[in-house]
């Protein structure tokens, strides 16, 4: 317990919610709440704890049955399941959709994101599909908006960790064909983090209509730490700040700008595409 409070202590971007953070589960700690706990119950325990702090969806305790996966299991699993690209189509009279369920590692996004772009570029407009997208490696979901982005760099937020500021740009040079006609992006409450960031950033650029349910709202970017062979610490350790809104959608998800199911947020997105 000490080593993870340790890591939360040191690293979370939000140094006074950390220290309220640490206090409170040292409470807990000193009238026994976790005496009767260990493995997984004990993490699920005091991931609760932490959050009746403050609802940070990234911060967490994990256990793993077996000693912890390295980065290099999940990028060979995105690699296996092809970058979590789950559906390419073209749809009448002349539509694109892309169904994307996560974000690889960017060193194997480059070559599966050109080939997509490359099959929808003359498409008469797309629809994206983040409702099961649960995230990834950031720099792969910028990636992606970089394909809906024509012209120069685009600076799409500050990145504040608790010593520095420093400025993120959607990138000057793709493999692929970028992507200039009309995009809906579908969401979800299941939407999470780089899934949230895509159709955030797209919305606040006035690129993108989002279509469906407010996503779960897990904005800041995290660390792994390694607590214990079985245990790992998720400690948010950046503040993403849109150039545009001056905000994120930590704790409030993505309002998306025409609410419908989940369920019936294709069916949506498709009558205006098609209108």
């Amino acid at each position: 317990m000490t080593g993870a409070l340790a890591h939360i202590t040191a690293h979370y971007v939000e140094r006074d919610i950390a220290a309220a953070m640490d206090a409170h589960v040292k409470r807990r700690l000193a009238r026994g709440a976790y005496d009767a706990l260990d493995g997984p119950d004990l993490c699920a325990a005091v991931t609760k704890d932490l959050r009746e702090v403050y609802d940070d969806r990234h911060l967490s305790l994990d256990w793993h049955d077996e000693p912890r996966h390295a980065a290099g299991d999940w990028r060979e699993r995105f690699r296996r399941e092809g970058q979590a690209v789950r559906r390419v189509e073209r749809l009448e009279p002349n539509i694109g959709l892309l169904a994307l369920e996560g974000f690889g590692d960017p060193r194997d996004t480059g070559p599966v994101y050109e080939a997509v772009f490359r099959l929808l570029a003359h498409t008469e407009a797309m629809i994206l599909d983040l409702r099961v997208n649960h995230g990834g490696w950031p720099w792969s979901a910028v990636q992606l908006i970089g394909y809906f982005l024509d012209g120069e760099p685009v600076r799409l937020r500050d990145i504040r960790t608790a010593g520095e500021v420093r400025q993120q740009w959607s990138p000057a040079a793709l493999p692929g064909p970028r992507y200039t006609a009309p995009l809906w992006v579908l969401t979800s409450a299941k939407t999470f983090s780089g899934g949230e960031d895509a159709a955030y950033t797209l919305q606040s650029l006035g690129r993108a209509r989002v279509v469906g349910e407010t996503t779960a709202g897990a904005a800041n970017a995290f660390e792994v730490y390694p607590v214990t062979a079985n245990i790992d610490a998720f400690v948010p350790n950046e503040l993403l700040v849109d150039a545009r809104t001056g905000g994120n959608w930590e704790g409030v998800g993505v309002r998306p700008d025409v609410p419908v199911a989940a369920a019936d947020a294709l069916t949506a997105a498709l009558a205006e595409a098609r209108a």
